[in-house]
């Protein structure tokens, strides 16, 4: 008989989306980390003693860690992504995902910030825009 492994078994597939589960359940920063690391590894696995195995755990370190210039510019982006898309599906959906903006307020880089301050001004001008109900 072929049984179906337990659905927290961690595969390449569902590792990173079980992760981002976690974060909506209040996981210890440090519990998270370890999970991701865990994520992390078994997304690698399959490259077996690739040369670029190292190199993209590397990345992901630094992406983590925050020291570098490029680390944090990345950081900026990755949080200025999932607010355009908060945007899109505020827009189209008609609801309001004011916590997604809220994240913004950790951007850092100038020309991120420039973008998130737009969206922050064409989103008020449609909130305000929208007749209210009572």
């Amino acid at each position: 008989m072929i049984r179906r492994p337990p659905r927290s078994t961690l595969s390449s597939s569902s590792a990173a989306s079980d992760v981002y589960k976690r974060q909506a359940m209040k996981v210890p920063k440090d519990v998270k980390y370890a999970k991701e690391v865990a994520a992390l590894n078994v997304m690698m696995d399959p490259l077996g003693e690739d040369v670029h195995r190292d190199e993209m755990k590397a990345l992901w370190h630094e992406y983590e860690d925050q020291e570098t210039p490029e680390a944090k510019f990345v950081k900026d982006m990755d949080l200025l992504e999932m607010i355009l898309q908060a945007a899109r599906y505020e827009n189209s959906q008609d609801k309001d995902l004011a916590g997604f903006f809220a994240a913004g307020d950790k951007i850092q880089h100038p020309w991120a910030r420039g973008i998130l301050e737009r969206l922050r001004a064409q989103r008020g001008q449609a909130v305000s825009a929208t007749p209210k109900q009572e």
